[in-house]
């Protein structure tokens, strides 16, 4: 969407005809919750003459975008909802990503504690999480935990990937695992042009598990603390892509986390490191693991 008239927002490649048009429109959102008020307000700001929802709440941020709008409550509106997203439409994918980052970012701007504690490089995220140092301990069970995940992988052609945790009351020990799919493979398959990259080389989390593990731990007194992945037939370094993913598109990483990477080659682990983020060199750096053996 580019530029503004009053309170409209008006669409880019429409054209005069598209425009009138979509200004004489009238669209029935059959849907319930956040997503049907964000539909409300894109139509609203779009220009859109009548919009009938199922909700007040729904309404009301439609006549919050433009006034002039006019929108109609009905419990009963039986309007056709939009099937599953299809993702392998560009636009569909550019929307989502979009406002997944600004769902994220009003999560963040309004709880300002949490925010602050999640962003690595400060004091107060330096106290509050201690593990983002490095220098972490953890049993040796773990670790075979961790590469027995690295080899079944392997088999599977993909790399491992998963969130390491450990007690609150001892920041740098780990003592738990918990592992996540990696949809590299899945999402390649669907469409190999839009992710043109392999399992093999690459891993995808689903987000909303990601921040939904991190949020148990906070409430549970076990914060993740390491993020893992394994590499196949290549060494445990952070490459460009692993420091890219662990930034999010960002200057820094926005989780206070540590990144474990193990190496697989031809099904054997034959090593791991653990990396931080640097705050002052802009960049991660290898750290100490120590493993207990008992």
């Amino acid at each position: 969407m580019i530029g503004r008239h009053g309170r409209q927002a008006r669409l880019a490649g429409v054209g005069a005809e598209g425009q009138a048009g979509i200004e004489q429109a009238s669209v029935d959102v059959g849907l319930e919750g956040f997503g049907a008020e964000v539909a409300a307000r894109y139509l609203a700001g779009a220009g859109v003459k009548r919009v009938r929802v199922r909700t007040e709440a729904a309404a009301q941020g439609a006549r919050a975008i433009d006034g002039a709008v006019q929108v109609e409550v009905e419990c009963g509106l039986d309007g056709a909802a939009p099937e599953a997203l299809d993702l392998r439409d560009p636009s569909a994918l550019e929307l989502a990503r979009g406002a997944l980052l600004a769902l994220r970012a009003l999560r963040h701007a309004a709880t300002p504690v949490t925010a602050s504690a999640m962003l690595p490089g400060t004091m107060h995220d330096a106290k509050e999480h201690p593990w983002v140092l490095g220098e972490l301990v953890a049993p040796r069970r773990l670790l075979d935990e961790v590469d027995g995940e690295a080899r079944r992988a392997y088999e599977r052609d993909e790399e491992s990937c998963g969130l390491l945790v450990g007690p609150a009351s001892d920041g740098r020990r780990l003592d738990g695992i918990v592992p996540m799919v990696n949809r590299a493979n899945a999402l390649h398959r669907l469409d190999p042009e839009q992710y043109p990259r392999t399992g093999r080389t690459y891993f995808d989390v689903d987000s909303m598990k990601f921040e939904a593990a991190i949020r148990r731990g906070q409430a549970e007194g076990r914060p993740v603390k390491v993020l893992y992945h394994s590499h196949l037939d290549a060494s445990a370094y952070f490459s460009p892509t692993d420091a890219e993913v662990a930034k999010m598109g960002q200057g820094e990483p926005p989780w206070a986390l540590a990144y474990l990477v193990t190496s697989i080659r031809s099904g054997q682990v034959d090593d791991r490191k653990l990396f931080v983020w640097d705050p002052i060199g802009r960049g991660f750096v290898e750290s100490r693991l120590e493993v207990e053996e008992a």
